[in-house]
């Protein structure tokens, strides 16, 4: 009876690992045809009053670790109006890691403007 529990237990973890290998698989093979010579952003949208702010920046970093084979060049902390603390919280994370910015809504769509033209004239 043991003898049987263990088998099961045995199989169903080494299916568990087969089926992250292959996720993992497939996952590298999704990154290497997403490669491409453009730049990629993180857009990270906040708002006066997010009580949540450290840990939205937070994730997009670790988002854009698990996409470090895509190398995101920033992250843009997409704001037109903060509060001091969240506006403070903000300028922390872009002293500690250079791949954050902080734009408005219109910085950012002159900003995109500005690359689609580059690379129209590419």
């Amino acid at each position: 009876m043991i003898h049987t529990i263990l088998s099961f237990l045995a199989a169903a973890f080494i299916t568990f690992l087969v089926i992250w290998a292959v996720m993992d698989l497939v996952r590298t093979i999704v990154i290497s045809f997403c490669k491409n010579q453009n730049d990629i952003y993180l857009i990270c949208p906040v708002s006066q009053g997010s009580e949540n702010i450290e840990y939205t920046l937070r994730s997009a970093f670790t988002s854009a670790k698990w996409l470090s084979k895509l190398k995101p060049r920033k992250i843009i902390i997409l704001s037109n109006i903060l509060d001091t603390d969240s506006k403070k919280v903000c300028e922390l994370f872009c002293k500690d890691n250079d791949i954050f910015e902080i734009k408005s809504v219109e910085g950012f769509s002159q900003m995109i403007d500005t690359e689609f033209k580059a690379d129209i004239s590419n």
